[in-house]
């Protein structure tokens, strides 16, 4: 299956702190004339007294097919930034408090079907994380 792109729209608002980004689904495959809202994300950056940087990002998701514009889904992020080591403890801590069994670390794709060859551990976590950070600098 090759890779489909979906048509968004991404505006920086607000005193250039927070960003609106939105995903559609084209018309022309709905049988309209314009695209359809699938999903749409306010992501803002703030400052904490301490002078913590965070990231806060709300989501929206709306049904593109049956029910236009009606709302599907919704979600909340608050996050900060973190050293790789702090974050590595963290993800390690969560793990354990969680008990995820080790066989389970990384073996998903989004669909949550297992990945063809796929072995579960923290090091395959470990290791998808730093190929992903790698993009991030290309």
């Amino acid at each position: 299956m090759g890779d489909f792109v979906l048509p968004t729209k991404t505006e920086l608002v607000g005193k250039q702190n927070a960003l609106v980004y939105q995903v559609f689904l084209p018309g022309f495959m709905l049988g309209k004339e314009e695209n359809v809202l699938m999903q749409s994300q306010l992501t803002t950056i703030t400052e904490g007294p301490d002078g913590q940087i965070y990231r806060s990002r709300t989501a929206q998701g709306f049904d593109a097919f049956v029910n236009p514009g009606v709302t599907t889904s919704a979600s909340y992020y608050r996050e900060r930034k973190v050293s790789k080591d702090e974050f590595y403890a963290a993800l390690e801590e969560t793990i354990e408090e969680y008990n995820v069994r080790e066989e389970d670390m990384c073996i998903w794709d989004n669909n949550g079907l297992a990945i063809e060859g796929a072995v579960g551990s923290l090091t395959a976590c470990k290791d998808h994380l730093e190929e992903s950070f790698l993009l991030e600098s290309e």
